[in-house]
């Protein structure tokens, strides 16, 4: 697990950063939290191979399972990419919530009475 945070560590200094949060100091922390993140999602399948592997069978593992799981992830994939780099796509976001703004609304705050 230290390598999950050593590697969710290099690779959030490394890559680059939202630049809609307020402080480089939170950039650089929501790249390692979330790269750590990734990495621990995607490394958590291999143990399940490496077991079906040794013992030679697939007992206990549901098809449906994996197959969902790849289809998530290109579905998120394809969610994060655009909504990160498809110009078109944050053009709309930002007209549709007026000044662009990243900023969510907490919903336990009354409206203006």
């Amino acid at each position: 697990s230290i390598f999950l945070v050593v590697g969710g560590a290099i690779l959030g200094m490394l890559l680059p950063t939202n630049p809609h949060l307020p402080s480089p100091t939170w950039r650089v922390l929501s790249n390692i939290v979330g790269y750590t993140y990734f990495l621990a999602w995607s490394l958590s399948f291999y143990p399940q191979i490496f077991l079906n592997r040794q013992r030679q069978t697939t007992h206990g593992l549901s098809v449906d399972f994996c197959v969902l799981n790849v289809l998530g992830y290109i579905c998120y994939t394809t969610y994060t990419t655009n909504f990160y780099w498809n110009e078109n796509v944050i053009r709309a976001y930002k007209e549709r919530m007026n000044d662009g703004s990243m900023v969510g609304e907490s919903n336990n705050e009354p409206k203006g009475e």
